[in-house]
């Protein structure tokens, strides 16, 4: 099955299985963002639809019977009638919307990152003729994260691809705070982000470190061609870390097209 496929299965079927990481909130979107685009999710039919339409006709339903009527009762006017009115009378209770803040493991809430448009000025306006754009679907994904959050005050995430999705990467930039350590965030980041991201493409294959655009870059190839590209800037507080799909190199030329 072509690589996108699996990515879109992935997305409008059980998404549950591609969620390998405390990443995976962001991490499988920046795969799916696209695709999920480009396929529509029908109804499910009603129940016994399947089996009329293997049959060709449907079983008439019975006639209804005539409704008997109801007897006529004289209001309660004794001493428990005020207090059961109320009851009968009383709204369902609704829940109250979600807050966005989740609880962390250690029970208290982490407040959601700030999406920062500064951090998808990084990136280059246009990849090979094609514009690039802001992907809502992964940002969205990034202010549900529980745990992102804590360790991070800025989120971005742009995305390039072809109509037909034959190519396409999509990015995210990410700014830690200053009381986070870049370095153990990052050891922590990356094999999750992998992990979760080659899920739909066959899992992880191998990973090397490559130049591009005259920076040092951790790579990591899926089994089936999807590859993953991560660059550390400013002594490791911004990180950028892109899907790449295709043969068209996108991803590549985001990372060539970087400002800083």
């Amino acid at each position: 099955m072509p690589i996108q496929d699996r990515l879109r299965s992935c997305s409008v079927g059980a998404p549950g299985h591609c969620l390998v990481s405390r990443v995976g909130a962001i991490a499988i979107p920046l795969a799916l963002a696209v695709a999920a685009c480009a396929s529509g999710v029908s109804s499910p039919p009603p129940p016994g639809a399947a089996s009329q339409a293997q049959s060709g006709s449907a079983t008439p339903a019975a006639p209804a019977s005539p409704a008997a009527p109801t007897p006529t009762q004289a209001p309660d006017t004794g001493p428990g009638a005020a207090s059961a009115a109320p009851d009968a009378a009383s709204p369902d209770v609704t829940e109250a919307p979600p807050t966005g803040l989740e609880a962390t493991p250690f029970g208290s809430p982490a407040p959601p990152v700030t999406i920062d448009e500064s951090l998808a000025a990084l990136l280059p306006d246009s990849v090979d003729g094609l514009p690039v754009e802001r992907s809502e679907e992964t940002e969205n994904a990034a202010l549900t994260s529980p745990t992102l959050g804590t360790d991070a005050d800025g989120f971005a995430a742009v995305q390039v691809a072809t109509a037909d999705l034959a190519d396409l990467a999509i990015a995210s930039i990410v700014h830690l705070k200053g009381s986070t350590d870049p370095d153990a965030f990052y050891a922590d980041w990356r094999p999750g982000f992998d992990d979760a991201v080659c899920a739909p493409a066959g899992g992880v294959s191998t990973t090397e470190v490559r130049t591009m655009g005259g920076r040092s870059v951790d790579t990591t190839l899926c089994t089936e061609g999807a590859r993953v590209f991560h660059v550390r800037l400013d002594d490791g507080r911004i990180l950028l870390s892109i899907l790449d799909v295709g043969t068209r190199g996108f991803g590549e030329g985001l990372i060539e097209g970087l400002d800083g």
